[in-house]
């Protein structure tokens, strides 16, 4: 196993804080803007699943940073942090893609805390199997989950549901009376869901370079998550000219 943490990692750190720094402002931008009379559940749940990938990403921040320190226990502890915030995003987005469907906040909580217990049994096993570092290189401190079956657990019981359920939107996109909700619907499903495959791949286990690019790459969908609530000058003006 290699150990030489480079100022590469000082990088990765850099990129990982700006993507917890875009999702924490998308979330409470949301909140605090959009977040009212009907809107308000739809909204939050939005914000909720941007909370989650701040979590995820901030907690990667610090971890490289021990890394890069040597700091390795520390790392350690936060690469369980990351992957705790990272299982949460699955029921943070079925809750967002369920309201919209079923409209009934009280159906959709039972559904969710159901899979909500899923993904903390699966964390708790996660822990339990106990992760395994790879290396720490001139870029990454790379670590993998050590039992295969809690990794092929979390793909296809955990991530694949929701990608395709967030997939989903894209179909009720078309349907939507204005160009305004075509807009906001379809953006919000592509960034939520560009952000969710590169986040499985960053936490299932990548390459020194294709982890650092997948992050750069989860940083410009917050960005679309962001321009889903707040486009630009530009963008609006083509919404309402739709309208």
């Amino acid at each position: 196993m290699e150990m030489n943490p480079g100022t590469g990692l000082l990088v990765n750190a850099f990129v990982s804080f700006l993507v917890f720094f875009i999702s924490i402002v998308v979330g409470v931008r949301v909140i605090r803007q959009k977040a009212k009379g009907r809107a308000r559940t739809p909204a939050i749940s939005f914000a909720m699943i941007w909370f989650m990938f701040a979590g995820v990403y901030g907690s990667v921040a610090i971890r490289t940073l021990a890394a890069y320190f040597k700091e390795y226990r520390l790392d350690e502890v936060f690469f369980y942090v990351d992957n705790f915030f990272g299982v949460m995003v699955a029921p943070a987005i079925v809750f967002f893609v369920l309201y919209f469907y079923i409209k009934n906040k009280n159906v959709v909580n039972i559904i969710i805390f159901l899979f909500f217990i899923e993904c903390i049994v699966w964390w708790i096993f996660d822990v339990r199997a106990g992760a395994r570092r790879i290396e720490v290189s001139y870029w990454l401190s790379e670590w993998k989950i050590a039992s295969e079956h809690v990794a092929n657990f979390a793909k296809y019981a955990l991530y694949l549901p929701t990608v395709i359920a967030i997939l989903s939107l894209n179909f009720m996109a078309r349907r939507g009376k204005s160009r305004a909700t075509r807009y906001k619907v379809f953006l919000s499903s592509i960034s939520i869901t560009g952000a969710t495959f590169l986040m499985m791949a960053d936490l299932l286990g990548t390459s020194p370079y294709v982890g650092f690019a997948v992050r750069v790459g989860i940083m410009i969908f917050c960005i679309f998550g962001y321009l889903s609530y707040f486009p630009t000058k530009g963008i609006d003006g083509w919404i309402q000219k739709g309208a």
